[in-house]
């Protein structure tokens, strides 16, 4: 194993970093989509709120601190969001309005892998998210909901 790694596509160098920013901050789809499995999430950018970016998408504001530094002030995004990076609660509770990142799912369908639960949810019936937990607590069953919640950082703004 390599302390750099270069990613390169049909022939070009598109990325070089160490694996772990490679693959925690990938630059583009392609990276993120190479380096194992992520969300995409579309949106428009909507405005800067001190260092974040605030993204409107499908299901409503989702909020990034991971972007790159000429980044545009508007404008369609893509981000990426690794199932790792989404956190599962269990309670019933609804999300209040000021919490960030915070979304309302549906479970569509999940799969118990011991140490880890893999959980393919939807929200608002037009986001698909894949999210794993690990140290899975019991299953809810399909159909029940969840609150997910995504730290900013983890919702990677795409250059492409």
């Amino acid at each position: 194993m390599a302390d750099r790694v270069a990613v390169l596509s049909k022939g070009q160098v598109v990325q070089v970093d160490e694996p772990c920013s490679l693959y925690t901050r990938p630059h583009n789809r392609f990276v993120a989509e190479f380096l194992g499995q992520t969300n995409f999430v579309s949106g428009k950018l909507a405005g800067r709120e001190r260092d974040e970016l605030v993204l409107e998408c499908s299901v409503g504001k989702l909020r990034s601190n991971t972007f790159p530094a000429e980044m545009a002030k508007t404008g369609p995004v893509t981000c990426s969001i690794r199932p790792e990076a989404v956190r599962l609660s269990h309670a019933d509770d609804e999300p209040r309005a000021d919490d960030v990142n915070c979304f309302r799912a549906k479970i569509v369908d999940h799969i118990y892998l011991g140490q880890v639960a893999q959980y393919q949810l939807i929200i608002d019936d037009t986001l698909s998210i894949t999210a794993l937990e690990l140290n899975p607590r019991p299953l809810k069953s399909v159909s029940a909901m969840i609150n997910l919640t995504v730290d900013p950082r983890d919702v990677v703004i795409l250059k492409d």
